[in-house]
C-alpha cells in the first residue's frame, strides 16, 4: 500500500506526540523517583550517619566527619549540618 505525502506528514505528527508524551511520562517518573529518594535520604541519614560513626573505622583510627557534598545530596538535607552531626561522635 502506497502512502501518500498527507498520510506521511499525519503519521509523522502521529509519531511526534507519542514520542512527546513518552518523554513527558519518562520525565514525570524520574521526578518523581527524586522526590521519594529525596524523602526517604531525609528520614535513614541521621540513624545511617550514627550507626557509621559508632562502627566504622578506617585502618588508622575514626572516620572523619562527613564532608559538605553529603549533606547536599538528593537535593540537600533540611537540617541543620550542626544538629544532624549530634548523631555522631
Amino acid at each position: 500500500m502506497k502512502a501518500n505525502a498527507c498520510q506521511f506528514f499525519i503519521i509523522c505528527g502521529m509519531a511526534n506526540r507519542i514520542c512527546t508524551k513518552i518523554e513527558t511520562t519518562v520525565t514525570d517518573i524520574l521526578r518523581d523517583y527524586q522526590t521519594f529518594i529525596g524523602k526517604l535520604y531525609q528520614r535513614v541519614a541521621p540513624a545511617a550517619l550514627a550507626f557509621v560513626s559508632e562502627k566504622g573505622e578506617t585502618s588508622v583510627g575514626e572516620l572523619p566527619a562527613p564532608g559538605s557534598l553529603y549533606f547536599q545530596r538528593f537535593g540537600g538535607l533540611n537540617i541543620e549540618q550542626d544538629a544532624l552531626c549530634q548523631f555522631i561522635r
